[in-house]
């Protein structure tokens, strides 16, 4: 993307303030105490650039209705986590020790009320599927990496120490797994209104939020959390950046995937939790990872009992369109070997039939005498009649093994494998008996009169009879 390989100052400038600050904090320089003033100092300040950089995307030429709705919703976020961190700056400026910098109620209110917008806006974003098993999928995946997501942060947080706030980490690690849940469904469908490697930055970054944000007052090193959580702030404010920097969002129209790895990916980090939780003993954290692990496998089974039986219908559909598309291709198979009017074969099943003969043969060819005025005289209808009677008493004077045929207009053949001239006469002289009788139309009573030509043997015996035929005709004349 050329995009990315343009010097956007806002982004350099970012990256070398974040660096700076990180580097301070790695130092361990000055005390907790001022480390925590000038991390808490900086946040709202981190909050502002988020908030206008999610304004400028929300306003851009080009955004997508869905991309302006969901950075409008993280503007509102990040001005309200800005009121709870400047509080939250005065509070340990004012403050005398590090004990007493801890975050206040004030401060994880305004957090918790903040992701509120985005969250309500991820959960109710339009993924555009129409099929109900195709959305089913979606969610029932989306949910197994939500629980997974909460499983994994809880235990993350609380196996760092974090036992006098559980319930508080419980509720965030389920508040993480329902961010989850969102983006994931909406990263399934294709319809996530963000870039990329902006998703995969500030993903990272509300993770690295979660996990850091419980090291707070558990015993670790001050420098190291606040370094971590100055790098949430980071990934989020740069991510923001590279959003905005970045072409507008399309959602791909191409087809989905039919299977996701996620869920898999996350019952398979379940399992791995396992025999971690086990070295901190059996208590709450590790039945709170067999419960996650237990949900989540659940949801993997529901969803492959649900591709199970969609396979079946799908099954049974395909079986059905396949015995549609064989009754279809037999119907344009006799369609294109047979004549409309008559039902009976016509020219170019006549010359298959006579090509794949073996051995000797007759052909019995028959051109209606007189039909031109039966035509013209009582009309097409009247001719049309005459024809299916000519065609019906035909195919009962021959064989089952013949093929008799309407080679075009008034002009009738049968191939007779095996048959000699004679045999051939006679069925010729049995089928111009038959023609004799009247022909009903309406309340018409015609008679049709044919010309008939045989040739036996082999060779070209289609020209034979036709030349049989015309000195039959000469001779009636």
């Amino acid at each position: 993307m050329t995009w990315l390989r343009r010097w956007d100052p806002l982004l350099v400038g970012g990256c070398v303030v974040f660096t700076i600050v990180v580097a301070y904090l790695l130092l361990d320089l000055n005390g907790e105490a001022t480390q925590l003033r000038v991390f808490w100092t900086q946040m709202p300040f981190v909050d502002l650039a988020i908030v206008l950089v999610a304004r400028a995307v929300s306003r851009r030429p080009g955004a997508s209705l869905g991309e302006r709705r969901l950075w409008r919703a993280i503007s509102a976020e990040f001005m309200i986590i800005m009121a709870g961190d400047s509080w939250q700056a005065i509070t340990v400026w004012r403050a005398n020790s590090a004990a007493a910098m801890a975050i206040g109620p004030v401060t994880d209110l305004c957090n918790l009320i903040g992701v509120m917008p985005g969250l309500w806006v991820l959960l109710t974003y339009h993924t555009n599927i129409g099929d109900r098993h195709v959305r089913r999928r979606y969610l029932l995946d989306s949910a197994t990496v939500g629980v997974g997501i909460s499983a994994l942060m809880y235990f993350l947080i609380a196996s760092s120490g974090a036992d006098r706030n559980r319930l508080t980490w419980l509720f965030g690690a389920v508040i993480l797994g329902v961010i989850a849940f969102a983006v994931c469904n909406l990263v399934l469908a294709g319809v996530l209104p963000v870039s990329r490697p902006a998703a995969l930055m500030m993903g990272s970054g509300i993770l690295l939020q979660g996990w850091a944000g419980g090291l707070l007052g558990t015993g670790h090193r001050v420098s190291v959390t606040l370094t971590l959580l100055t790098l949430t702030s980071a990934l989020l404010l740069l991510g923001a950046r590279l959003h905005q920097v970045g072409p507008p969002v399309r959602a791909h129209g191409g087809p989905r995937r039919a299977y996701s790895v996620l869920p898999y990916c996350t019952l398979l980090i379940g399992f791995g939790l396992i025999p971690i939780a086990v070295r901190h003993g059996i208590g709450f954290d590790f039945w709170f990872v067999i419960a996650g692990l237990f949900l989540t496998t659940l949801l993997v089974v529901v969803r492959q009992l649900l591709a199970f039986r969609e396979n079946g219908r799908l099954l049974v559909e395909l079986d059905a369109s396949l015995q549609e598309a064989r009754l279809l291709q037999g119907q344009l198979r006799h369609q294109a070997t047979h004549d409309a009017l008559t039902g009976m074969a016509n020219r170019a099943l006549f010359d298959e039939r006579l090509r794949s003969v073996e051995g000797p043969a007759a052909i019995l060819l028959i051109d209606l005498d007189g039909f031109k005025a039966i035509n013209d005289t009582y009309g097409h209808h009247a001719g049309d009649v005459v024809l299916t009677t000519v065609g019906a008493r035909l195919h009962d004077c021959v064989p089952p093994d013949a093929t008799a045929a309407r080679l075009g207009g008034d002009e009738f053949a049968v191939i007779l494998p095996g048959m000699d001239e004679a045999a051939a006469r006679r069925l010729a002289d049995d089928f111009l008996a038959r023609l004799t009788e009247p022909v009903l139309v309406d309340d018409l009573v015609l008679t049709a009169r044919a010309s008939a030509g045989v040739a036996a043997g082999t060779g070209s015996l289609l020209r034979a009879a036709d030349a049989a035929m015309y000195q039959s005709k000469r001779a009636a004349v």
